[in-house]
C-alpha cells in the first residue's frame, strides 16, 4: 500500500514538474538585438554645392548638387560629424553626435551659406505597419514667425512651426496623390509645395522647409519631401 501511494506521488510530481517547464519554454522569449545605426546626411543649403561630409575623418557621402544621400550603416558610439566644401580642407560646419544602436540619424546642412550649422535628428528603427505611413515636418527655413503646413485643402497639420523644429511621426493612411502646402505665419498666400506626390504603404517620410536665395539675395521658402526607408 505504501510503495503504490509513493509511487502515484511521484508520478503525480514528475507531471507536474513537466508541465511547468513546458509553460517555461512556451513563455520564454529572445530580445531582439538592436539594428546597427544608419545615417543620411541632406543638405538644405542649395547655394552650397558639392559637399563632402565626413564621420570622424573618413569621408562617408559626397552631395553633388543631391538634396540627401543615401542612408549608409555606420559604428555606434560618441562621432565627431563633419562637412566640407569638396577637395578642401576647412570645415563648413560639425558637431558630435552619439549615434546609438536602434537608431537612425538624419543630419541636416542648415542656415546660410556664411553660417551654416547641422542639425542631428534621430528616430527609431521601427517601421508603420503594413498599410500605414509616418510622415514629420522638420523647418529648416529662418522665416521670421515659423511656417505652417497642411495637406491640400485641410487645415493646417502643424502651425506656426520655428526654425529647425522636428515634429513627432503622424501615422497616416497610405496616398497615391497628395500635395502639402507651406504657409508663412499670419499669410494665407501659398509660400512652397510639394505636388502630386506619393505615400507608399510601410514607408516613412520627412517634408523638409528650407530657404533658397533668390538672384536679388532674398529668402525664398522651398518644400521638399525624402523617404527615410
Amino acid at each position: 500500500m505504501n510503495r503504490q501511494f509513493y509511487h502515484i506521488i511521484l508520478t503525480i510530481s514528475t507531471l507536474m514538474i513537466s508541465l511547468l517547464t513546458a509553460c517555461k519554454k512556451e513563455n520564454s522569449y529572445t530580445v531582439p538585438t538592436p539594428g546597427t545605426p544608419k545615417i543620411t546626411f541632406v543638405n538644405a543649403i542649395p547655394a552650397l554645392t558639392n559637399l563632402d561630409f565626413y564621420i570622424g575623418v573618413t569621408k562617408t557621402a559626397t552631395l553633388k548638387d543631391g538634396f540627401n544621400s543615401a542612408y549608409v550603416q555606420v559604428e555606434p558610439g560618441k562621432k565627431e560629424i563633419s562637412v566640407s566644401n569638396a577637395g578642401e580642407n576647412g570645415k563648413v560646419a560639425n558637431m558630435s553626435v552619439d549615434l546609438q544602436n536602434g537608431s537612425n540619424y538624419a543630419v541636416f546642412l542648415c542656415g546660410t551659406p556664411s553660417k551654416a550649422d547641422l542639425l542631428s535628428v534621430e528616430y527609431d528603427q521601427n517601421l508603420p505597419s503594413a498599410d500605414k505611413v509616418k510622415v514629420r515636418f522638420i523647418n529648416l527655413s529662418q522665416s521670421p514667425g515659423g511656417l505652417s503646413l497642411s495637406i491640400r485643402g485641410l487645415q493646417p497639420s502643424y502651425i506656426d512651426q520655428p526654425y529647425k523644429r522636428v515634429t513627432n511621426f503622424e501615422i497616416m493612411d497610405p496616398r497615391n496623390e497628395i500635395s502639402y502646402d507651406i504657409r508663412k505665419q499670419n499669410d494665407q498666400t501659398v509660400s512652397a509645395s510639394v505636388e502630386k506626390t506619393k505615400l507608399e504603404a510601410g514607408k516613412i517620410y520627412t517634408l523638409i522647409a528650407f530657404d533658397e536665395k533668390s538672384a536679388a539675395g532674398e529668402a525664398i521658402i522651398k518644400l521638399n519631401i525624402m523617404q527615410n526607408n
